[in-house]
């Protein structure tokens, strides 16, 4: 499946999962789009924007960082000013083999101070600077798994 493809399913499948909810959920399309899904709860009336990240990788890795699953972003997401904003929300994304999909739903903050972190912690492994988010069951090195795993409460 090519990266586009992949990017859509993610998109189309966190989106499914907010409808499931009872959640006004609207996916947004484009090139230069700012934010991928917007999310409203008609209960609270409190209204969210979610920005999904998707991979496809075969299998976890293991390594310094522990047993992870990661997510490759630009440095861009260091200059964006609405990650900081508490209703803004990614939802990183797994597409298993045979359809078994696992998301992971983080605040956009915790993402940027995860990004800080792992520049500096690469740095000191000696490693090539990067911007990757990893999920896993290291929580001095990764975000952590368990917590974000499913987690569509900050929606609720």
């Amino acid at each position: 499946m090519n990266r586009n493809s992949n990017g859509l399913s993610g998109e189309f499948y966190v989106l499914s999962r907010l409808l499931r909810k009872g959640l006004d959920a609207s996916l947004t399309f484009g090139n230069t789009k700012a934010v991928d899904i917007f999310v409203r709860n008609p209960e609270t009336g409190k209204s969210f924007n979610v920005e999904v990240k998707t991979t496809a990788l075969k299998k976890e890795y293991g390594g310094k960082w522990g047993k992870h699953l990661f997510w490759w972003l630009k440095e861009s997401i260091l200059k964006r000013k609405e990650y900081r904003d508490k209703s803004f929300y990614f939802a990183f994304v797994w597409l298993q083999p045979y359809d078994n999909y696992e998301v992971f739903i983080v605040p956009a903050e915790k993402v940027v101070d995860y990004v800080l972190f792992a520049i500096k912690k690469s740095k000191q492994l000696g490693l090539k600077e990067n911007y990757d988010v990893r999920v896993g069951d290291n929580p001095e090195y990764t975000l952590d798994k368990k917590k974000y795993k499913n987690n569509f409460n900050p929606f609720l």
